[in-house]
């Protein structure tokens, strides 16, 4: 998301005048002036003999001005604007806006209050911005905060500060918070390569109540029918010493095993596995309960929630190829990390199988044996994704009966960065492009790309410094054949560089999972589809269905009744309808309760009644809940490493104190370019007006016609 936080004051303004011919052009058009106005005054008998000497030379000043301004203007040139402008240091003041928060709610809003006080007293010598933050960064010109985040990403928010302050005469940062980070990269990992100092303000209570809590549940989110799958629960327990508890699992309300558990120690850890069958196909709810002590504060996290959907079946998906490489490893794992694909490698005996679902040809096209096996699986209509690397031959490729061709510049390779192309929408990975134009270049066959719509480029190349409009990997569906085009090898490193992020594969699995599923799914004949954006959603937001209508021909219906039937897992219904947008139609859903939500669509086109079905998950995200004692170790840590100070609520003066006597930064002096084209300007209007009225006005008081 980019945004702009400075704000300026304009010291000085320098004009200069272009234009793109040569300087004897200036001559010319006085010239052309000069020409005119003696033709039409002393050249011409009637004018010359009718006015007097000082008439004429007056009238003749005035044709020649008017004539050399316009002539000039059809040169076209061009202003220059130059303003020289005061940016003050910028101090950011970054407050936790998540629902940990409100365990301190009266503290909080307190030192929010204190902080507000704290912009007025400085905002003489620094930009003050003040942000929220809670998973993301928030970007509003409102300054109250809710307190109502769901999740807390301070290492997130800090290094998105970094990033949208980049280049701007930023200072410093107060940070505001519980110290508290469950989700996204480590904030002391951002501070070690922060270069402005971090001013960290403990929010909440450090103090250890006796507490029993689920800590995390690690499970996967799909299962097959009729298989076991294992959910490993993590308990803490704090001052529970020689407590007796059990560990409760219901799958759709139903109990289905419970364990037992002594708390040996004051601050206890414990990791319990169960190993649960699949039994019920669709979207299955499962809760973890534990016992709940009259000691304890916070009995919010001693229950948790989760869903699973039981399907049936595997997608099967094959990798190809002739020689080991890393980026097939880096290929199989992501794969593998989606439960709904069987992945197997194959080096040689490759057999076009009619129940392979997809099948990745990497480091493909050398010889005419590979573009027999590639013609097969096209006319079977098994989808591919072929990889281009230093094997691949365009003329083995180009002589194939698909579309998209490629001219090659000679045996060469390129360097090329990954830029994710914003007109790409067969699936949206958006909000992960910060972290995918991050990623290190592809070596790429040197050539041009052809046959494709820029639609279906999912990312350009990135040559050096220079954006190119060449495709890095393309995605097409040619009269219902769907393949996909990596044109490079080095795609392992990019799962390296995602975890170095991250600190964890989710960017590289993501990517790869969204082609295959692209490519993968089966085309849709049905007349009525009615899908969800996403198949979980929190309970703070919006689910989206999108639709699509069209008759028998094909043709996309417009302005037809879309009915939305809803049923919640309690069995109660709601009716909506779906507005048209566009060459779809949506219906946006908000403040729906945690639970698992089918739907049923119908419209009527013609005499025939159409009708599709679909279901989502809404959950009640719980980080918040598990854990309300603050980390106020990590702000010191963060203080320490960036040269920064940590500060209670009570020292607040010290924070005030400490910015206006230090002085954080320097007024930069900078200078903004602007170009506008002369012809533009309005007194030149009025210039040329006021010239034909002096004119008109001197014949006519000298008798002149």
């Amino acid at each position: 998301m980019d945004k702009s936080f400075v704000r300026i004051n304009f010291t000085a303004v320098k004009w200069d005048l272009n234009i793109a011919y040569s300087m004897w052009m200036i001559i010319a058009c006085l010239g052309l002036g000069v020409l005119y106005a003696w033709v039409l005054y002393f050249y011409d008998s009637k004018n010359s003999s009718s006015l007097n000497s000082s008439v004429r030379n007056i009238l003749a000043f005035c044709r020649l001005l008017l004539v050399a301004i316009l002539s000039f203007l059809l040169l076209e040139p061009v202003v220059k604007h130059i303003n020289y402008i005061k940016q003050k240091p910028i101090l950011v003041m970054l407050v936790d806006d998540s629902e940990s928060m409100t365990a301190m709610k009266d503290s909080s809003e307190l030192v929010v209050n204190r902080l507000y006080e704290l912009e007025k007293k400085i905002e003489n010598e620094y930009q003050v911005d003040l942000l929220f933050f809670d998973r993301f960064l928030k970007f509003s010109d409102s300054k109250d905060p809710k307190f109502d985040g769901d999740e807390s990403s301070i290492g997130g928010a800090l290094r998105e500060v970094k990033s949208q302050y980049f280049n701007q005469n930023l200072a410093g940062v107060v940070l505001m918070t519980d110290g508290i980070n469950n989700v996204g990269i480590d904030p002391q990992y951002v501070a070690e390569n922060y270069n402005v100092p971090i001013y960290t303000l403990g929010i909440g209570d450090t103090n250890r109540y006796a507490d029993l809590g689920v800590q995390n549940v690690i499970c996967n989110s799909m299962a097959y029918l009729g298989s076991e799958f294992i959910c490993e629960v993590e308990l803490k327990a704090d001052k529970l010493k020689g407590k007796n508890a059990s560990v409760q699992i219901l799958m759709n309300g139903v109990e289905v095993q419970r364990k037992n558990i002594f708390l040996s120690t004051n601050q206890f850890f414990k990791e319990i596995d169960f190993a649960l069958e699949a039994t019920k196909v669709g979207t299955n709810k499962i809760d973890v309960k534990l016992t709940e002590f009259d000691e304890e504060k916070n009995i919010k996290n001693n229950s948790f929630t989760f869903y699973i959907d039981v399907i049936d079946g595997k997608r099967k998906v094959q990798i190809w190829s002739k020689m080991p490489h890393p980026d097939i490893g880096m290929l199989k794992s992501s794969i593998v990390s989606n439960i709904n694909y069987d992945v197997a490698v194959k080096m040689k005996q490759f057999v076009v199988d009619d129940q392979l679902d997809l099948v990745v040809l990497f480091n493909w096209f050398s010889d005419q044996s590979q573009l027999d096996l590639f013609e097969n699986l096209r006319a079977k209509g098994i989808p591919v994704l072929c990889v281009a690397g230093d094997q691949f031959n365009s003329n083995y490729f180009n002589a194939g009966s698909q579309n998209i061709k490629f001219k090659s510049m000679g045996n060469r390779m390129n360097s090329a960065l990954p830029v994710l192309n914003t007109e790409f929408n067969y699936y949206d990975l958006k909000e992960k492009t910060q972290d995918i134009n991050q990623f290190p270049p592809l070596i790429s066959p040197y050539g041009v790309w052809k046959g494709f719509s820029q639609n279906d480029v999912f990312m350009h190349q990135k040559i050096g410094n220079i954006e190119t409009r060449d495709p890095l990997w393309i995605m097409h569906n040619e009269n219902g054949y769907r393949y996909g085009i990596i044109s490079g090898l080095g795609i392992w490193q990019w799962k390296l560089t995602g975890y170095e992020q991250n600190e964890n594969h989710n960017v590289t699995n993501i990517l790869i999972n969204k082609g295959l599923q692209y490519l993968a799914v089966k085309e849709n004949k049905k007349l009525l589809r009615v899908q969800p954006s996403n198949s979980e959603y929190g309970t703070k937001e919006v689910v989206t269905l999108q639709g699509e209508l069209y008759n028998q021909g094909l043709e996309f219906v417009k302005g037809q009744e879309i009915n939305v039937l809803l049923k919640d897992d309690q069995n109660k219904e709601y009716q909506y309808t779906m507005s048209e947008k566009g060459v779809k139609y949506s219906l946006e859903l908000s403040n729906l309760k945690s639970g698992a939500y089918s739907y049923v669509a119908s419209a009527i086109v013609g005499s025939q009644k159409l009708t599709d079905y679909g279901s989502f998950v809404v959950l009640e995200l719980q980080k918040e809940l598990m854990n309300q004692t603050a980390n106020f170790d990590v702000l010191h840590k963060i203080a320490f490493k960036t040269n920064g100070r940590f500060y209670y609520p009570s020292s607040m003066d010290s924070l005030v104190r400490d910015l206006t006597v230090s002085k954080l930064g320097k007024t930069q002096i900078l200078d903004q370019h602007k170009y506008s084209e002369l012809i533009h300007f309005k007194f030149l209007f009025w210039v040329i007006i006021l010239i034909l009225s002096l004119e008109w006005f001197v014949r006519k008081w000298a008798g002149g016609y």
